[in-house]
């Protein structure tokens, strides 16, 4: 990366740079697992389940018999939104960044119609991210 030239250092700007994207991409990844997995496990509360009946007597969908506590991360019935929550690292308009999400068609409902479960997920995992971001770029004393 660096060589030193007659007075001054050259520097290899691409080599640099490109060991930079590595640890940040490396670093981002280990957040959002961490995230992700923070969030599937607030989200893993099983309840005790009926089965409904049609009209016409056929075995219909399951029902939770215990609803969430308004503000409380919502509870499990079949497990999709926790199967399907994900995290990858992406090139964005400004960077490198993480995605974590689910594309369950109601996942955003419950988390803006009082069952936040992303949202808590990550600001429980506020100081492992800043850690984690920062370890390794403090100054070196000299």
């Amino acid at each position: 990366m660096a060589r030193a030239k007659g007075k001054g250092v050259e520097w290899d700007t691409k080599k640099f740079r490109a060991k930079v994207v590595k640890e940040m991409h490396r670093r981002l990844f280990k957040i959002g697992t961490h995230v992700e997995s923070k969030i599937t496990k607030s989200i893993s509360k099983d309840q005790p389940v009926r089965r409904s009946v049609t009209r016409t007597g056929a075995p219909g969908r399951l029902v939770g018999t215990t609803k969430a506590t308004p503000g409380a991360p919502p509870r499990v019935l079949e497990g999709a939104l926790r199967q399907r929550m994900t995290s990858k690292v992406q090139k964005g308009k400004r960077g490198l960044e993480v995605k974590i999400g689910t594309n369950t068609p109601y996942a955003k409902r419950l988390e803006y119609e009082g069952h936040p479960y992303l949202r808590p997920g990550l600001a429980s995992s506020s100081e492992y991210v800043m850690k984690t971001l920062g370890r390794g770029m403090k100054k070196k004393k000299r």
